[in-house]
């Protein structure tokens, strides 16, 4: 005979529990005993005693709006509603307690007593926090006026809020639409209000579902004048419908024949007026994260379309062709372009170069030169950020590496020395240096080179600001309030110092020493009336020059004694108790002398003079300490300052490959522990 085995409901094996009644506001132990969860004649729990199996300890039905608690894993608490007892089940293992729970979980959702709860009460830091496990669902409210305090009601109850949540869609939300536009029509404020919490209320649930909805046709325009009202401020009202409608609606430059992306780019700028202003103080950084996720999945997918329709590209740039096509059709072009080039951040690398060839080979070229020779600002601030987002993606993308006879360095350089726009000049800035930068030495050949250097190019293009220092020192004294102008020499040094470290020595040091450039850069840093910051950039240069530790450098920093404003400025320095980037910078550069030992003895000579002064003190200990234990120091540096006599004592080493100190040679690291970051030249 074959035998059949029979699944047993769990709930039906008996568990070991306390039984309690609360009595007096004192829990009494009824006796111990086992605990099953019956379905016949109705669902009921049933405990016998363990010493008496005759006595029943508890019977108690389940049914009707009773909620049960779970507590602490191992107790199941309830009101019965019949006589209004209070009941507690104390299991004796947290497995008796959980199969319990799944009776009671099955008896609701099998709609035997579809309205009992199941409530798991967990403790945590912040106190008390109250889970429905199973129970009814609780329906929204209609949304009327009159009963609006009854839906935010609901919506904010902790114990049912998730479930409450999954009511909310599309046509919900136009109905409150409706309400709203009723209200704001009869002045109806203390509705309003109201609608103002449930909107929040859904907003601070951060649910890409509302956030989806909150875009359709319909609901946007409701919601934004919804936020506009603010409880706490109740005589203020915002204007943010007035600016969407005049400001944020998209301007048709060219037409886009497929509906499906002109809806996408809609609902990109709609979802970033919401994140960036409408919702900007209610939603957390979470919020914020799904907001931003949305954007980019609509930026990619509206231009992977875009980039399949080709037409699109055609008609856009080919009004760049036609002298007699509308101008703010063409400036607002440039807009789009700048859009355009932001939104494909949110692409892949490979399919962002492929977007930005696809502009090149349809005519991008004819857009730049338009922007470029526009006289309205804006549009060369935003044809720079373009052409500053391509060569950072890609160098090569707006230049032939084989022929750098390019017409787009020369704009740039006109653009970054006539303009007087601070914002623009460090946009043009970041553009040339990275123009300039060879990059990779196998794609480079010396073509680069011998067209950026050469007398009719680039190069001295560039560094016309600095040149002019060089030839006129007043003009440098007359110049020190105009903040443009001192920003340009700011820059012009730090392109001088990246030339001389990446560019190929040959040429970059003979552009520098033949036009005196390091003396303009020394007349930076001696210019007492100009600001730390611009000074600053002076000592850096300065630096780097001398830790390339070339002879050609050297011979010609000895000859001009370029290094005399650097250590002048670290005397006074010093002698305010200062410990600023200066002096910081100044002491760097102090260490980076025993690299080469003739520099700093004939640097120092000029010091005798003074000797006696308490110049000669600070900065011959500091020359010292950076000199460490390189032969005959004391020789050269003392403590009291540094003389001729002192000089003549020195050890001559011959600047074109004679014996160089090394024993405690600190070029290498910049100075040490002093001074700025450990910055390696290439060399």
């Amino acid at each position: 005979m074959e035998e059949e085995n029979e699944q047993v409901d769990p709930s039906n094996i008996c568990h070991r529990v306390k039984v309690y009644t609360l009595s007096c506001d004192k829990w009494v132990d009824r006796g111990t005993g086992y605990c099953s969860g019956l379905f016949e004649p109705e669902p009921h729990f049933h405990v016998i005693n363990e010493a008496d199996s005759k006595d029943i300890l508890l019977d108690c039905p389940i049914k009707g709006t009773t909620q049960y608690q779970r507590q602490q894993d191992t107790l199941i608490v309830w009101t019965n509603n019949d006589d209004g007892t209070d009941y507690a089940l104390s299991f004796q293992e947290s497995e008796g307690c959980l199969q319990i729970c799944e009776f009671l979980i099955k008896v609701q959702r099998e709609g035997i007593e579809p309205n009992i709860s199941l409530v798991a009460i967990i403790q945590s830091g912040d106190g008390e926090i109250s889970e429905v496990v199973a129970g009814p669902i609780l329906e929204l409210p209609d949304v009327k006026i009159g009963q609006l305090k009854d839906v935010l009601d609901v919506l904010t109850m902790a114990q049912f809020r998730n479930r409450v949540m999954t009511q909310i869609n599309s046509d919900w939300l136009r109905e409150l639409c409706r309400v709203f536009q009723k209200c704001e029509k009869e002045k109806l404020l203390s509705d309003i209000y109201c609608l103002t919490d449930i909107v929040k209320t859904l907003v601070f649930a951060n649910e890409i579902d509302f956030f989806e909805m909150f875009i359709q046709e319909g609901i946007l325009n409701n919601i934004i004048g919804i936020l506009e009202y603010e409880p706490e401020y109740p005589g203020l009202k915002m204007n943010w419908r007035e600016y969407y409608e005049g400001n944020v609606r998209e301007k048709v430059v060219v037409k886009v024949e497929d509906v499906n992306i002109s809806k996408t780019i809609r609902e990109i700028s709609e979802l970033k007026f919401l994140r960036d202003v409408v919702l900007t103080k209610l939603i957390d950084d979470c919020g914020y994260g799904c907001i931003s996720m949305m954007i980019q999945d609509r930026e990619c997918k509206a231009l992977e379309s875009l980039m399949k329709e080709e037409r699109f590209f055609d008609d856009y740039l080919q009004m760049y062709n036609d002298n007699q096509s509308d101008l703010k059709l063409k400036n607002d072009g440039i807009k789009l372009l700048n859009q355009l080039v932001n939104m494909s951040k949110s692409l892949q690398g490979h399919q962002r170069s492929d977007f930005f060839k696809l502009l090149i080979t349809k005519g991008l070229s004819r857009l730049i030169d338009y922007a470029m020779k526009s006289t309205d600002e804006d549009n060369v601030k935003l044809i720079t950020q373009v052409m500053s987002m391509m060569i950072e993606h890609d160098l090569f993308l707006l230049k032939d590496p084989t022929c750098y006879n390019n017409p787009l360095m020369e704009t740039l350089i006109d653009i970054h020395l006539g303009n007087e726009d601070i914002g623009l000049q460090t946009q043009t800035y970041e553009a040339i240096k990275l123009l300039i930068d060879p990059g990779d030495s196998t794609i480079i050949d010396e073509s680069f080179y011998e067209v950026f250097y050469d007398n009719r190019a680039y190069a001295y293009k560039l560094f016309t600001p600095l040149l002019r220092v060089v030839r006129d020192i007043k003009y440098l004294q007359e110049c020190t309030q105009k903040r443009s102008y001192m920003l340009k020499l700011e820059h012009n040094v730090e392109l001088l110092s990246h030339i001389a470290r990446i560019h190929d020595s040959d040429y970059s040091r003979s552009f520098i020493i033949d036009n005196n450039l390091l003396y303009g850069v020394d007349s930076l840093i001696g210019q007492s009336s100009l600001k730390m910051q611009t000074r600053l950039s002076g000592v850096r240069c300065m630096r780097h020059i001398v830790m390339l530790n070339n002879p050609d450098y050297m011979r010609h920093i000895q000859d001009k004694e370029l290094l005399r404003s650097a250590l002048k400025l670290l005397v006074e320095t010093t002698e305010r108790g200062e410990n600023t980037l200066v002096s910081a910078a100044c002491l760097a550069l102090s260490e980076c002398l025993p690299s080469n030992f003739k520099v700093a003895k004939n640097t120092l000579r000029g010091s005798a003079e003074n000797k006696r002064g308490n110049q000669s003190v600070g900065l011959g200990a500091t020359l010292k300490r950076g000199l460490g234990d390189v032969d005959d120091v004391d020789d050269v540096v003392d403590c009291g300052g540094f003389n001729s006599s002192d000089a003549d004592h020195a050890n001559e080493h011959d600047l074109n490959g004679g014996r160089n100190i090394q024993r405690n040679n600190k070029c290498n690291n910049g100075g040490g522990n002093m001074g700025e970051p450990d910055k390696r030249p290439r060399v």
